[in-house]
This record gives structure tokens, sequence and C-alpha cells, in this order.
């Protein structure tokens, strides 16, 4: 039984991926963002039918008895804007995301906002187990360009 051996040059190697990575560069990354987008915002929903941060940190309770509405879900305007609100892709932080004058006081629920006696309710993220479910979109986008 004979074998092959082929020798491929390094200068051969970089080339290739620096064609592959300029290709990917000057791609239109919407794609690839939309369904990650969708995989987050399962996690955003997550955290507010569990009343829980991202990591799974129990928000703080009520001071006061509520009237029966699940905690920051009075009108449900903060859960569409977090789940169905538009996402200008060139956002790059989750405060720039939620703290958006659809819905202003997100950003305090979210981060809290202890001079006003406001606790932290985290609601805007994606839990670790959320995030790997990314993993395979973000592989397989890149997979198109080698």
């Amino acid at each position: 039984m004979a074998t092959t051996t082929e020798t491929i040059e390094a200068s051969d190697l970089t080339a290739a991926l620096n064609t592959s990575l300029d290709r990917m560069i000057a791609d239109d990354f919407r794609s690839p963002l939309e369904e990650m987008l969708d995989i987050f915002h399962k996690g955003v929903e997550e955290n507010f039918r569990s009343e829980s941060s991202p990591d799974g940190v129990s928000w703080a309770p009520r001071k006061y008895a509520g009237d029966g509405h699940p905690l920051l879900f009075l009108t449900g305007a903060m859960f569409k804007e977090a789940m169905f609100g538009t996402l200008n892709f060139a956002d790059k932080a989750a405060r720039q995301i939620i703290d958006r004058e659809d819905v202003p006081y997100a950003g305090v629920h979210n981060f809290g906002f202890p001079e006003r006696n406001i606790p932290q309710r985290e609601f805007f993220g994606a839990s670790e187990e959320r995030l790997k479910e990314m993993d395979p979109v973000i592989a397989d986008y890149g997979l198109e360009f080698f």
C-alpha cells in the first residue's frame, strides 16, 4: 500500500486564511446575528418567567405585596421591548440596548438604582447555557468561509 504525502507551505496556508478572513469581514453578519438574537431572547424570556437573573439569582421581592402581576410586568412594555424591540446591530453593550427612550426605566430595573432604593433585577442577558447554544451558529457561519 502506497502512501502519499503532500506538503503545504506556511505561506500558502497564510494566504488561504487571509483570503477566507477577508471574505468573512466583507460579509453581512445579519443572518447569524439574527439567529443568535433569537437564542438570546429565549434567555431574556426565561429571566422574566423565572424572575431571576441570567445567572439564576432570584430577583429581590416586592417591598409591598403586589397586585398579582409578575415582577417587572405591570404593563408588559419592558418585556415586549426586551423581546421584540428593534435592535440596531451597531449596538455593542446591553446598557445601550436597554437604556432607550422606548422604555426609559428598563435600565433602572436591570442595573438597580441604590440611591432610590430600587434593587437590581437583572433581566437583560442570557445564561451560560443559552450562550453555549450560540456556539454552533458561530461555528457553522465560520465554516462557510473555509
